[in-house]
């Protein structure tokens, strides 16, 4: 629920605030509430502690997908994209991987209190970024774009930003400036790794707590009603198999970042979605399919595949097809619908058995269909950032 509310919260306050300003004040919510959980006394105050950090998680990597669109050249920007979305993957692994080999022998407080330094000191690099020149002039803020644009000149070595007025003094339109020119190849490298990084050590945290979960239950801090339950899911959550799964899923997104990738700078945005919309909806279908263990651990793997490499994608496109006054907003609306559909599917499944998932998975399937008709309604592909 942190999560949901995170992702619709970002687009409203990036839009009044600042793409900077949102990532700088979410990362030190995210680093603050992590060290903070490392403290919990009770099961109430870890599982509170945890939906804000999950909310700070949301607008963190939210504003990260828009900054990095609009710090990075076009060239450039189907590959950062793709990166942030590999990154949540890592992290998330790292966080079971931790789990599996630390959370037994280190204990729960000391793996997260380490891992929550990583936060901290991506939130201290943060604070040392400079706000995106795109949402500087679409509020007419010229003095402070031309402050980013000096820095951005002076970094890359360059004299002159071809296509560009250097001065704010000369320019009566905000929207002559056209800044899909600026070569920004070094600046944007070093923009785009401190995020990405960022993005790792939130998804890293925020993953870790859920794995923690079963072992602080064990220890006491829960009603005895739940302990049954959580000693149940502790003997899962770290066995090797656990990791091997969560191994294939994680291979299968970053595959899919790699594929998707590769299709977008290849035949475009559009086409890449709508290729990924029919491959994804048969991917579904096969998974309602009868098959034995093999068959199953190839379908999880495609269907992994296909979700990042169609989020990615998707994000993409919307953050390059809108301007700039809504993309954000636009691209916060996308997370939370995403999240919302994912707690649709998660929270059935606590009280579905075994022989009735294939109605969550009929009902991922008619979802599929949906989202693959409504993308054919799509006809403008994507040229590169439109300004105001």
């Amino acid at each position: 629920m942190g999560a949901v509310a995170g992702s619709f919260l970002a687009g409203i306050l990036s839009t009044n605030y600042g793409r900077k300003t949102l990532l700088t004040g979410s990362q030190v919510v995210a680093a603050v509430f992590s060290v903070l959980s490392a403290f919990s006394q009770s099961i109430w105050q870890f599982l509170v502690l945890r939906a804000v950090l999950a909310a700070s998680m949301e607008l963190s990597t939210s504003m990260a997908q828009v900054y990095t669109v609009e710090m990075s050249p076009r060239n450039s920007r189907a590959l950062v994209s793709t990166g942030t979305v590999a990154f949540w993957s890592l992290g998330s692994f790292t966080a079971a991987a931790l789990s599996y080999l630390l959370l037994e022998s280190a204990g729960w407080r000391v793996v997260l209190l380490v891992v929550s330094f990583a936060v901290v000191m991506c939130a201290v690099c943060i604070c040392f970024q400079h706000e995106s020149p795109f949402y500087d002039v679409a509020r007419d803020k010229l003095v402070e774009t031309q402050k980013t644009l000096d820095f951005i000149s002076k970094y890359n070595k360059t004299d002159k930003l071809p296509g560009f007025l250097v001065r704010h003094e000369d320019v009566e339109d905000p929207s002559s400036f056209k800044l899909s020119d600026i070569p920004r190849d070094r600046i944007f490298v070093i923009d785009t790794a401190i995020l990405q990084l960022a993005t790792l050590a939130v998804f890293l945290t925020f993953g870790f707590t859920g794995w923690a979960l079963p072992r602080i239950v064990s220890e006491g801090y829960c009603i005895d009603n739940f302990k049954k339950h959580f000693e149940e899911a502790k003997c899962h959550a770290y066995s090797a198999d656990t990791l091997l799964s969560l191994t294939i899923g994680t291979l299968g997104e970053i595959f899919g970042c790699l594929i998707f990738y590769a299709m977008m700078e290849t035949i475009g945005r559009l086409l890449t979605m709508r290729t990924g919309c029919i491959a994804a909806t048969v991917t579904t279908v096969s998974f309602l399919m009868c098959g034995g263990a093999v068959k199953l651990t190839i379908d999880i793997f495609l269907m992994r595949l296909m979700n990042s490499g169609l989020f990615t994608t998707y994000l993409l496109y919307i953050n390059e097809y809108y301007p700039t006054h809504l993309r954000a907003m636009v691209n916060s609306f996308s997370y939370g619908i995403g999240r919302t559909f994912t707690l649709t599917v998660i929270i059935p499944s606590f009280f579905l058995s075994m022989s009735q998932m294939w109605m969550l998975i009929l009902y991922i399937l008619i979802v599929d269909i949906i989202v693959t008709v409504l993308i054919f309604f799509l006809r403008k592909e994507t040229k590169g950032l439109n300004l105001v």
